[in-house]
C-alpha cells in the first residue's frame, strides 16, 4: 500500500517508536501501532496538504488479516 518493503517499513516504525511518536502493542504475531498523541494527525494532514500529497484513508487495508481487522 505504501510502496515500501516490509523491512524498511519496520525500521521506520521502530525509529518512530524510539522517538516516542508511536506506541506499539503486540498481539500474537502482529504488532499494532498508533500515534501516542492523536493531535499529531492534524499536523501530518497539514504537512501533506502543503506538499500536495493525498493521504490514504486511515482504515484497515482490505487484505489485512489481523484479528482486529477481521472484526471490521
Amino acid at each position: 500500500m505504501l510502496g515500501l518493503r516490509q523491512a524498511a517499513l519496520s525500521q521506520h516504525l521502530m525509529a518512530l517508536r524510539e522517538a516516542g511518536i508511536v506506541s506499539d502493542r503486540r498481539q500474537g504475531r502482529y504488532i499494532h501501532y498508533r500515534l501516542r498523541d492523536p493531535s499529531l494527525l492534524a499536523l501530518i494532514r497539514q504537512a501533506a496538504e502543503m506538499q500536495k500529497v493525498t493521504l490514504p484513508e486511515l482504515a484497515p487495508a482490505p487484505e489485512c488479516c489481523c484479528p482486529d481487522c477481521e472484526k471490521v
